[in-house]
């Protein structure tokens, strides 16, 4: 069914391994991608609000070692 639809079995398999919060926020993501026409001019501002949730993963992961 995928492949007839035209998509990548492995991105489905992804989504379905992944968090449920980090797939919402790729589909935001894409569909704020897909609504803009100037895609360059919003990079360094994703680049940094991925960056922030990657540092945030991080403190989670001390926080329950500890």
């Amino acid at each position: 069914v995928l492949r007839q639809l035209r998509i990548n079995p492995m991105l489905v398999f992804g989504g379905l391994v992944m968090p449920n919060s980090m797939v919402i926020g790729l589909a935001i993501g894409s569909l704020v991608r897909k609504l803009t026409n100037d895609v360059e001019r919003y990079v360094p501002f994703w680049s940094g609000v991925f960056a922030g949730y990657s540092l945030w993963m991080f403190v989670v992961m001390l926080r329950a070692l500890g």
